[in-house]
């Protein structure tokens, strides 16, 4: 054989191994897969990033939350800490003003001797002439212990335009004593809400 046979016969042989197909490339198959792979792994790796971002920022937005939620918390601690301390204050100036034990015992003994005159006055006016002017103020009535008077009674039979401002303010007065016995008190009822 000459070398162009000899050459001949290895092309044809080459030929054959091309186009058989039963010759692979394991590396070359080996590298398709690993890209894709890799392209899956990227994939997956930037949609755990996005995710990641969208968490952070969640979480960002819940401590803004916590935190406004404790401001505001503060706030409205700070402002009932200041109206207790203000209603307390308002009740301590008020027991300062309302009268003792002692003061109540002259108070009441002051009652009788204005409802003694309260009493001659009314009589004076029942015996006043008929020509008389009626009487534009008259003084507060004593007050028993269920807070009514004879003299009250007899005010409100009359109805002169000079007794319906006593009788108003008598009735508040009451009034204002029967809550003061009746009520516990405002710091008390805050404290019971709280």
């Amino acid at each position: 054989m000459t070398d162009a046979e000899t050459l001949e016969e290895r092309v044809r042989t080459v030929e054959r191994a091309v186009t058989d197909g039963d010759h692979e490339f394991p590396e070359a198959t080996e590298l398709a897969d690993l890209r894709a792979r890799v392209e899956a792994l990227e994939q997956r790796f930037a949609e755990l990033d996005d995710r990641t971002s969208e968490l952070e920022a969640a979480t960002q937005a819940l401590r803004g939350y916590v935190g406004n939620v404790r401001s505001v918390n503060q706030d409205v601690e700070r402002r009932a800490d200041a109206a207790l301390a203000a209603v307390e204050e308002m009740e301590r100036r008020l027991d300062d003003r309302q009268p003792s034990a002692t003061d109540s015992d002259t108070g009441t003994a002051e009652q009788g001797s204005v409802a003694t005159a309260v009493e001659k006055s009314a009589r004076a006016e029942t015996v006043a002439p008929a020509d008389a002017t009626p009487p534009t103020e008259t003084p507060r009535a004593a007050y028993s212990a269920d807070g009514a008077s004879s003299v009250e009674a007899d005010a409100q039979r009359r109805r002169s335009s000079g007794t319906d401002a006593a009788d108003l303010a008598a009735s508040t007065c009451t009034d204002d004593h029967a809550d003061s016995e009746r009520d516990p008190g405002v710091v008390e009822r805050i404290r019971s809400v709280l």
